[in-house]
């Protein structure tokens, strides 16, 4: 079975440090893994809507947008 997923890299910048956002999940062996926030694309959406959607949910932000020119 094939599966497609989408999703990205959120990272914070502050003076003298940046940040960037994991997530911690088990696999299906049930080992703990980091990944980077992403998910699967439901029906009707594109892979940037996936992406925008799955990290938007993974870092608790409302309103996550892209620059069109960077797609």
């Amino acid at each position: 079975m094939r599966e497609t997923s989408a999703g990205g890299v959120v990272v914070t910048v502050e003076p003298g440090r940046a940040r960037l956002a994991l997530i911690a999940r088990f696999n299906r062996a049930h080992r703990l893994e980091w990944c980077l926030p992403k998910g699967h694309v439901e029906a009707g959406e594109t892979l940037v809507e996936t992406a925008v959607r799955e990290v938007a949910e993974a870092v608790s932000y409302t309103h996550l947008t892209l620059p069109t020119s960077d797609l």
